[in-house]
Parts: C-alpha cells; structure tokens; sequence
C-alpha cells in the first residue's frame, strides 16, 4: 500500500524530516546517562516483568486513579524523569488501528491492536520514528493539513510491529510533563497493565495510610507494627494517633501507594471487617493472619473499568478531599447503598491492598457516642416555638421557597473561607457542586 501526498505536502515533510533529524539529535544529547537516586533505588528493590513498553517501569499514575471531573485514570503513566526521546516498544505482535495527533489529550497517540483482539494506546509521544518511519511523516502530514493541527483517524493494516520493535519516542505532547501513558483494553473494558505477568512490577512496600476521615473530620494514623509474609510481602499496622474510641459515622481513609518511583499513587483495593471486640495491642496484632477470614462489610478492587464507568470515580473516591499525587481518600461504604446502618461498637479494621500483594491495615474502635459527638450549639426550643421558613423572614412568600427539607439520607454542611459561605450537599453516588446564594437572618 502507498500513501499519494501532493508535492506541496511533500516538500512540507521534506522540511519537517530535517527538523526531526536534529530535534532527534538534540534528544540524545539532553539524555544524560546518569539518572536521579530514586532510580537506581527503586531498580535495585524491584523485580519487573521483561515487557513493560519502555526499559524500566517507574509508575507516576497508576491504574484507576481520581482525576478531576470524577474521571477514572484508565491506563499507566510511565515516568520519564524529564526527558523527551526515551524509546518506546510494541508490547505484542500489533498494527497500527488509530493515529492521534493534537496539542491537547493524547497529543501524539496510537493504538495498536493485537491478533486476540485487545488494543494498547500510546499517549503523548514525542514522535513516531521506530521500525515505521513512514508513520511519523503521515503523522506530520495530517497535522500540517488538518486547520487546528490535530487529526485522529483509523487506519488500516499497514503498519505492522512485532513484539520489542521500537514503535516512536517519548514526549510531552498534549499534556502534563514529560511521561507516557499507556492503556490495556478489550471490548469496552480497560484492564491494568500490570495484570500481564510479564509486566508485573513486584515491590515489597506496603501503602501509606494516612488519615481516617469522616464527612467533617480528620483523624491522623501512626504506624505501630510489620510483619512479613512466607512470600516476603509487607503487612503495615496502623492504629489512631490518638487512641480513641470514635462516634459510628461513615468513614473514609486516606492513603496512597508507591510503584518504583517516589510519585504517590492510587491503590489497587479496600476491605473493611468487623472483628471481634478485643484490646489493640501487639498480642492482636501478632494473632491476626495474613488473609482475614469472613465477609466484609464493604469491599472495592480496581481490577477493570468499563467504558460506561470511566466518570463514575466519585462512586470510590470522596472528591472533597482527595489531593491528586498527594492523598487518595476512598469511602469505605456504597455510596449508591441508600438506608445505610450505623456501625456497631466494636473493633474494626481496615485493609488497604496495593497491586503487588502487600497491605496496610488499620485498627480502630468505635463506641459509644461521647457528650461532645451529641452536643449541638443550636439553642432548644419547645416545639410550638420552632419558627416556620415563612416566620424566619416575612419578606419571603411561600410560592418564592424553592424547598422545605433535604431527603433524610443527605447531608449538608457548610464552611467559610473568609469571604463567604460554601455549602456542600452529599448524596448517594459522590458529591455534586454547585453556585448558590444564601441569605443570613438576625433576630
């Protein structure tokens, strides 16, 4: 198969052909051979598989990670440290389905497909000169003809890879600093890559927790015991920095994971048990096994994402106070579950699971609800006194009160930044936001 371009086109490519035969040349040369601490570290602590898509997998975005919009991170970011021009591989026997060139989203992408149907998408490449040069000048081609200078299209079988071919170089295009995203997909459904034993990325570090958090608070974790498993695997104890016994209340933990390079990641999975009521100490500790036996009372594994989930990470995360590449704060209930139960007293622990096997577990109290959870500082009133919203401001007309109550299972709150107040309305399924005015009454 030929591709026919006009000699205009051509005589463009011609131009660009040079540009890239320096910027290539410029690439090599910014690529200094020696490499920040953190990679000789995270590459003498780590086994990995043989057939990640560039030479060492050092992780930034991990698979199903919060991003904003209440969107699912569907794929891996492959840390580059700075660099532009790192080679990048065909994972498996592939062809080239679908080109993507723009300044913004995958920026330079392609995706690949395989014989047994899955396809892998490459995203912000620098350019695509590997085995196909052919490729990255109809890449140029229909960026010089497209009138926004992006383009996406299918294309078909022509450009063929095998396994461990060079497929283009790493960039920066699109967005974010120098990386590579890199997705798994098949029939609608994205997987993680590191599902592949041959890219699995074994470490042996347990999860951070972080912060136990309810709707309106916040309880700091310390670390008080580690134990190892048969296979070598890390299991972290945690308990309350301040050993307390908390109110029932719908609780969140904080937390995140590291995958061969000091950028902090999403996890791979939660389970939250009711244990029997026993004293939090090191013979506890010592006494549990490494696989906790019975059911959860909630239980969340990131093992795939369908196409219709991609923006529904709000359903897992709490987007309030989840800081992306800082703390990933998950619900440890079912947010769409109306009728919720309140949480006996107890013992309870939670187990936060990384991808590799480890485990980070936290164990904590909840009894019953103290003085200072139950005070309020609204005064009472006798409920013949309890004023109307009409009473509180005759100004308002009944037909111009747009609502009376909220549903019984949401909650509201509000907060105050200095310049005005912010409401928050909580329903089943995450937290939606919104502009609204609110009038302050005085006696």
């Amino acid at each position: 198969m030929k591709w026919y371009l006009s000699s205009k086109f051509r005589t463009e490519i011609v131009r660009w052909s040079g540009r890239i035969f320096l910027s290539g040349l410029f690439l090599l040369l910014a690529c200094k051979p020696d490499l920040p601490p953190e990679v000789r570290k995270a590459r003498q602590d780590h086994l990995v598989g043989s057939n990640h898509p560039i030479e060492f997998p050092h992780i930034s975005g991990s698979f199903g990670e919060y991003r904003s919009g209440g969107r699912f991170h569907h794929g891996l970011d492959y840390k580059t440290f700075n660099r532009n021009g790192v080679p990048i591989k065909a994972v498996e026997d592939m062809t080239v389905a679908r080109l993507y060139t723009s300044e913004v989203g995958y920026g330079n992408g392609l995706v690949l497909a395989s014989a047994d149907g899955r396809h892998f998408t490459y995203g912000h490449m620098y350019d695509f000169m590997g085995r196909h040069a052919g490729l990255e000048y109809l890449r140029l081609a229909l960026f010089l003809m497209h009138p926004t200078n992006r383009a996406s299209v299918n294309l078909p079988g022509y450009f063929s890879f095998k396994r461990g071919d060079v497929i283009g170089r790493s960039g920066e295009s699109g967005s974010g600093a120098p990386h590579l995203h890199f997705e798994v997909g098949s029939g609608g459904y994205f997987r993680s890559p590191l599902e592949d034993p041959d890219r699995a990325i074994q470490d042996f570090t347990a999860p951070t927790l972080l912060r136990l958090h309810t709707r309106t608070r916040a309880y700091p974790l310390k670390r008080v015991d580690r134990k190892y498993t048969e296979e070598g695997h890390t299991i972290d104890y945690y308990t309350l920095a301040s050993a307390t016994a908390l109110p029932s209340a719908e609780y969140r933990i904080g937390t995140y994971d590291t995958m061969a390079a000091l950028n902090r990641n999403g996890i791979h999975g939660i389970r939250f048990y009711a244990l029997d009521d026993k004293k939090i100490d090191t013979a506890l500790i010592q006494s549990l096994p490494e696989e906790i036996q019975g059911t959860p009372e909630y239980r969340m594994e990131l093992n795939g994402i369908a196409s219709s989930e991609l923006r529904t990470a709000d359903r897992y995360y709490d987007p309030e106070k989840t800081a992306i590449g800082d703390e990933y704060v998950y619900y440890l209930y079912d947010t769409l579950k109306r009728n919720r139960k309140e949480l006996d007293s107890g013992l309870y622990l939670v187990e936060v699971l990384d991808s590799s096997g480890n485990k980070a577990r936290l164990l904590f109290r909840i009894g019953d609800a103290s003085r200072a959870d139950l005070i309020t500082e609204k005064p009472e009133h006798p409920p013949e006194e309890a004023a109307s919203t009409e009473e509180e401001d005759p100004l308002l007309k009944e037909a111009s009160i747009p609502f009376r109550n909220l549903s019984p299972y949401a909650g509201a709150s509000f907060s105050h930044n200095g310049e005005g107040l912010n409401l928050t309305i909580q329903i089943p399924g995450g937290t939606q936001r919104g502009q609204a005015r609110a009038r302050i009454l005085d006696k």
